[in-house]
């Protein structure tokens, strides 16, 4: 992982609104009937649901508009729609969303491709995806509309910055995207220097002599004919699709093992950012779309990866078909970083202390298990902040702690315990040390302010005497101690069991 930088990240995000996107493919209307149910349907053994509301976002294609748009991009569309009432909807959501809809054409010979989703809701903001009902057309587009799509697509391409072809066809030649089509793309793109991005769920094989290909393993596998079962099949796959296609760039999402990118010389592969999963429908795009305009807003491979990972994973966040600001996706990129950078080595933090020192900064040191945290730990760290302008905690790893506490303790583990000190703005550092006392971290630092709380005295401090210019000072602990807190739970759980 290479570690985002916060501001080469923000001027890469700001670039967005600098690039015109033209979303060619196949445009859909989803579609979430929410009901409710608590008896069954005198006609059969089924249950009776009650529609309560219907909600409708624009996906496929669509939703790959949508999420251009959101993270700053001006979105230009081509692609074939009904001249119906979804039609009507499907266009109006896109029009709201400031999506220029002039080359989507209604045709009365076809209907909106919808996607509907019937989910039962119950208590507590839960839902259940019950089924999914698709309307789909049973014929290929005629001629006419053929080349109404490619007049339409030659007007649309000027001044564009890429092109994303959003194959959606799940029938077998009723969609958009033909050879004919796919050709004139490629020659117009070459003429004009413009990047070419593809996705398909069935027919990525036939992308040939695209920029960038964005699959999923799924998709790959069938692109391939290969089964990625580990990290060597994976690789095997992707390569084998980025030679086959005569691409630039490969990239796979994996789901929650992650994602990779391939380009003609280096591969990159990182883990899933999501903490939370809600719903994973659309997050696909959200990724192929952040790191497309990333690559175009000069992002390297593997920081277009992280950007687009990033946003994927604030995606499956929400419920259903949704999208990502360029603040949420900031926003997620941030909180993961600024605690990840917080956490440093004796070593690093040493340099780092030093450089402080010259600038004139007071340098405050505390140390402690702090597996157990209380509105009594928090207030003790906000005043030991206030000793000095730098604060570092440093915390007995898992093995000082058991040796020092006993088996049964810490109760959290030093990564967990390590992340939840970083989350607070006022701790500016955290270091693990392994021994059983800070004493070997106190020499190395030399800070200018010792630090403890709870029963300690001054005169107990660890270290204190060990540079005349360093101060030492032992601040109240506001409540209960943290060692009479976890021996009232253990007792309270000994006491309920024994009942």
């Amino acid at each position: 992982m290479t570690k985002l930088n916060v501001d080469k990240t923000k001027k890469i995000l700001n670039d967005f609104e600098n690039k015109t996107i033209l979303v060619v493919g196949d445009f859909y209307l989803d579609e979430y009937i929410e009901t409710t149910s608590d008896q069954f349907s005198p006609e059969a053994p089924v249950p009776r649901a009650i529609v309560k509301s219907k909600i409708h976002v624009p996906g496929a294609a669509g939703n790959v508009a949508c999420v251009l748009k959101e993270l700053g991009a001006t979105v230009k569309t081509v692609g074939v729609i009904g001249a119906d009432n979804n039609g009507d909807i499907l266009k109006s959501d896109l029009d709201s969303r400031g999506i220029d809809t002039q080359g989507l054409i209604l045709d009365k010979e076809r209907l909106t491709g919808t996607f509907s989703r019937i989910l039962l809701l119950f208590g507590g903001n839960i839902s259940q995806h019950v089924i999914r009902f698709d309307h789909e057309n049973d014929s290929p587009l005629s001629q006419s509309t053929r080349k109404q799509v490619i007049s339409n697509f030659r007007e649309q391409v000027k001044s564009c910055d890429a092109i994303f072809m959003a194959d959606y066809d799940e029938t077998g030649g009723t969609g958009l995207i033909n050879d004919e089509l796919m050709e004139e793309i490629i020659d117009l793109a070459k003429s004009n220097n413009v990047l070419t991005v593809g996705i398909s769920r069935l027919n990525i094989k036939k992308f040939k002599d695209f920029d960038l290909i964005i699959t999923n393993e799924k998709e790959t596998e069938i692109a391939t004919n290969i089964k990625i079962t580990d990290d060597e099949t994976l690789l095997k796959a992707v390569e084998n699709l980025k030679t086959n296609l005569k691409s630039k760039v490969v990239l796979a999402s994996l789901g929650k093992k992650g994602a990779i990118v391939m380009d003609e010389s280096l591969t990159f592969q990182l883990p899933s950012f999501a903490k939370k999963v809600v719903d994973v429908c659309g997050a696909g795009d959200t990724m192929s779309s952040a790191f497309a305009l990333s690559k175009l807003s000069n992002a390297t491979h593997s920081e277009a990866l992280e950007i687009g990972s990033f946003a994927a994973s604030v995606a499956v966040q929400k419920e259903g078909t949704a999208t990502v600001s360029r603040s949420e996706l900031l926003s997620a990129i941030k909180n993961e970083y600024e605690s990840i950078n917080k956490l440093v080595t004796p070593v690093q933090l040493s340099s780092l202390v030093k450089g402080f020192k010259k600038q004139g900064k007071k340098v405050v040191l505390t140390n402690g298990y702090f597996d157990f945290i209380h509105a009594g730990i928090i207030q003790f760290l906000q005043e030991a902040k206030k000793q000095g302008d730098i604060l570092i905690v440093a915390l007995n790893s898992d093995e000082s702690t058991r040796s020092n506490k006993g088996t049964d303790r810490p109760l959290l583990n030093q990564g967990d315990r390590a992340k939840i000190m970083s989350a607070f703005s006022f701790v500016d550092y955290v270091v693990i040390f392994e021994e059983l006392t800070p004493i070997k971290l106190i020499q190395t630092l030399h800070p200018d302010v010792l630090v403890k709380g709870g029963t300690h005295s001054k005169e107990e401090i660890v270290g204190k005497d060990l540079f005349e210019d360093m101060s030492s000072k032992a601040l109240p602990l506001m409540g209960p101690s943290t060692e009479s807190m976890i021996d009232f739970i253990k007792n309270s759980k000994k006491s309920l069991h024994e009942k």
